[in-house]
C-alpha cells in the first residue's frame, strides 16, 4: 500500500511539474514578445532625437541697401557658440539615425560627429500628427502609436511598436485617439568647425562617447573607418594651410585634428585673411519617426534660409517655410 501511494504521488507530481512547464513555456513565450516590443519601442524612441548635424547648407543672401556689412558685425548676429557631439547609427540604406547611442556594437557602422558652431536659431514649421490606435496582444489590448510629420515638401509616417499599456482592461477598443499640431523646429545658422569620424566595429565595447576613446580604440584594432576634418562657413589664405590630411583614425590622427581645429577657431576674427559665408549647420529633431531626419534636411535644401541686409550692419535671418497641412481627422 505504501508502494502505491507513492507512485500516486510520483505520478501527481510529474502531472503538475508538466502542467507547469507548459504554462510556464506559454508565458515566457508571452513575456518574450512584449519584452521583444518593448525593445523596439525603446530603439525606435531614441533614435534621431536631439541634435542633428547636416552637410552645410548655403544661406542665400538678400540686399536691400548697398551697404555691406562688417565681419565683427556680422559674427555678432550669431551670439551663441556650442561644443555639441552627435552620434548616430548608419542604416542599410545609408541614412543616419543621431541619437543616445554610447556603446557600439559588433558589425554595426556609426557616424561621430564632434561640433563647434557660433550660431543663431530660427525657426522650420512642420506639422506632427499622431493617432493611438488598439492592437491584440494575447489576451490583452494595447495601443500603437503612428505617427506623421509634414512639411511643405513632403510627409513622413511612422508606426512604433511601442507598448504603451493595457487600455480598457483588455475589452474590445474602437476608438482611436488622434493629435495634430503645429510645432517650430529650431534650426542652427551660423559658422563652426567640424570632425566627423565614419567608423565600422570590430571589437566589443566601443565608447562613442569621445573622439579620443575611438582613437585609442582604433589604435586597438577594435574599428577601422574614415576621419573627415571640416569648416562650416570658414575659408581664407590662413584656413587651408591649417587643415590636416589624416590617412587613418587612430589617437595621433584625432590630436592633430582637434589641435588644427583651436588654432582655425582662434583666427576666425582675422577680418583681412578669412571669409565668413553663413550656412545651415543642424538643426534639432524631437520626434522618433524614421526618415524624418531626412524630410527636414531636404526641405531646408529646397528653401535655405535668407540673410536679408536691411542697412550698415543689420541684418534679418527668416525661413520662409509655409506648411501646406493636412488633417488626419475631424
Amino acid at each position: 500500500m505504501l508502494k502505491s501511494l507513492n507512485e500516486n504521488n510520483l505520478n501527481i507530481i510529474l502531472i503538475f511539474v508538466v502542467f507547469i512547464s507548459l504554462t510556464s513555456c506559454d508565458l515566457v513565450k508571452k513575456g518574450a514578445d512584449l519584452k521583444e516590443l518593448n525593445k523596439n519601442a525603446n530603439e525606435k524612441t531614441l533614435s534621431m532625437i536631439g541634435y542633428q548635424p547636416i552637410d552645410p547648407i548655403q544661406v542665400s543672401h538678400v540686399n536691400n541697401s548697398k551697404d555691406t556689412i562688417s565681419l565683427n558685425s556680422l559674427l555678432s548676429n550669431f551670439p551663441n557658440e556650442a561644443t555639441r557631439i552627435a552620434v548616430g547609427e548608419i542604416t542599410q540604406n545609408g541614412s543616419t539615425s543621431f541619437g543616445p547611442f554610447s556603446i557600439a556594437r559588433t558589425g554595426r557602422s556609426y557616424s561621430v560627429i564632434l561640433d563647434y558652431i557660433k550660431y543663431t536659431t530660427n525657426s522650420l514649421s512642420v506639422t506632427y500628427s499622431e493617432a493611438r490606435q488598439p492592437r491584440k496582444i494575447g489576451d490583452s489590448t494595447y495601443l500603437r502609436l503612428e505617427q506623421r510629420l509634414q512639411t511643405a515638401y513632403g510627409a513622413v509616417s511612422g508606426i512604433s511598436n511601442e507598448l504603451i499599456g493595457k487600455y480598457n482592461n483588455g475589452k474590445h477598443v474602437d476608438t482611436t485617439e488622434f493629435k495634430n499640431v503645429k510645432i517650430k523646429l529650431p534650426v542652427y545658422i551660423g559658422v563652426g568647425l567640424r570632425i566627423q569620424a565614419s567608423i565600422t566595429v570590430l571589437g566589443d565595447s566601443v565608447n562613442l562617447s569621445s573622439l579620443y576613446s575611438i582613437g585609442a580604440a582604433a589604435s586597438q584594432h577594435k574599428l577601422s573607418g574614415t576621419l573627415i576634418i571640416q569648416t562650416l562657413g570658414i575659408s581664407g589664405e590662413d584656413i587651408s594651410p591649417l587643415m590636416p590630411l589624416p590617412d587613418q583614425i587612430n589617437e595621433s590622427t584625432i590630436q592633430a585634428a582637434m589641435q588644427s581645429l583651436a588654432t582655425i577657431k582662434s583666427k576666425i576674427y582675422n577680418k583681412d585673411r578669412i571669409i565668413i559665408s553663413p550656412q545651415v549647420v543642424a538643426f534639432k529633431l524631437s520626434f522618433s519617426i524614421d526618415k524624418a531626419k531626412d524630410l527636414i534636411e531636404a526641405a531646408l535644401q529646397s528653401n535655405p534660409p535668407e540673410i536679408v541686409y536691411m542697412g550698415k550692419d543689420k541684418i534679418i535671418i527668416r525661413i520662409n517655410d509655409a506648411v501646406e497641412t493636412q488633417t488626419i481627422s475631424d
